[in-house]
């Protein structure tokens, strides 16, 4: 009995000892003195400061970082504007070296297998960035059309050549958190590697891998909420895309009126109709009802179609103002269809099937519908 409880007590202090194992991550920044290096968990997207160091000469730093359960993402930042991310698995010891003037764009890492990978990564888009800037600087300097024209061609060859390494990059290391900062490389401040419309099934690789292997990942709901942004803007592309098509033949809306009958915008008896987005209400029909006791003789006809979210409110509207025209109700999908982003909005439709103008408001509108009318 007594060897049994020995042995236990053996086996408890082996585990406390083990749950305590520290990830190390230290180095040396050189020509850093008087820098302060500040560690953070990037806790995604949403930084927390764990440890400051102040670098003297020899710029050597050392972080003991709390015990970790599982794979964290680490910014190493220097005088409070330089970043060195890392992937950091549980117990890793990593060391780092580099210097102040070229921290965050050329350092050495060791004892982290995905920081060696991230690290290539971010290397491999500083060397894309420089030789893009330096094409820029070859575009503005050539001296006739041939010249830029074979810059441009340069230039695409190398987008084209990193967003094929990065597109592998990604598959390759799916679903770690190396893969999941590789799709948010940016060329520029404001433009994405993954900057096509159809780059959305990146993201969906992802995150469905993520799903399966790391449920629980706080960077999960990231990239779900990444993968919505990017969905609603293909949709919205594909909307703008059918409107511009449709100058030649404008999309068809079935939209029921108060009464619970559907009108269609296509049927409907008039030469122009005058398709307006907004929401019914004394104000809009002061500034409507101008417009088509003047121009509904000569052929006009108003489609208006409500957005009040509260369909008792809107009924309550069209019942009370009694306007003359035809009240229907967005089901959802009409604005959309159409690109409306803000209201009130509108269209002149001719019902042969062509768009003769859009938001069009005070005199000008007036003044198409006498061109037309």
């Amino acid at each position: 009995m007594r060897k049994y409880t020995f042995f236990l007590l053996i086996i408890s202090s082996f585990m406390l000892f083990s749950c305590g194992k520290k990830t190390i991550i230290e180095g040396v920044v050189s020509n850093a003195d008087s820098s302060k290096l500040v560690l953070e968990n990037f806790n995604a997207g949403t930084p927390i400061a764990l440890g400051e160091k102040s670098l003297d000469e020899d710029g050597k730093f050392r972080f003991n970082v709390p015990a970790l359960d599982t794979t964290e993402i680490y910014n190493l930042v220097l005088d409070s504007s330089r970043i060195i991310r890392l992937v950091v698995k549980p117990e890793e010891k990593i060391s780092i070296k580099t210097d102040k003037k070229t921290f965050g764009k050329n350092y050495a890492v060791s004892g982290s297998e995905e920081s060696e990978l991230l690290q290539e990564a971010e290397m491999r888009l500083a060397t894309t960035r420089a030789e893009l800037k330096k094409l820029r600087k070859q575009y503005t300097e050539a001296k006739n059309d041939d010249e830029r024209e074979q810059i441009s061609k340069s230039f695409d060859t190398k987008l084209s050549e990193h967003y094929e390494y990065l597109r592998h990059f990604v598959f390759d290391n799916a679903p770690s958190l190396v893969s999941y900062l590789a799709l948010f490389q940016k060329i520029d401040a404001e433009t994405f590697v993954f900057n096509d419309l159809n780059d959305d099934k990146y993201v969906r690789a992802v995150a469905q891998r993520m799903k399966t292997e790391y449920p629980n990942s706080p960077y999960l709901p990231l990239l779900i909420k990444e993968l919505d942004r990017r969905t609603v803007q293909k949709q919205n592309a594909r909307i703008a895309q059918m409107v511009e098509v449709a100058k030649n033949s404008f999309p068809d809306l079935n939209l029921k009126n108060a009464e619970g009958k559907e009108r269609s915008l296509k049927n409907v008896n008039a030469k122009y109709v005058l398709l307006w987005f907004g929401v019914l209400n004394e104000a809009s029909k002061n500034h409507l009802l101008p417009i088509y006791t003047k121009y509904h003789n000569r052929g006009l006809e108003i489609y208006f179609v409500d957005e009040n979210p509260n369909e008792q409110v809107w009924r309550q509207a069209v019942e009370d103002l009694n306007t003359p025209w035809i009240n229907v109700r967005d089901n959802g999908l009409a604005s959309k269809i159409y690109n409306v982003n803000k209201l009130p909005a509108n269209y002149i439709l001719e019902v042969e099937g062509t768009i003769e103008g859009k938001d069009l408001f005070n005199a000008y509108l007036p003044e198409k519908l006498e061109k037309l009318l």
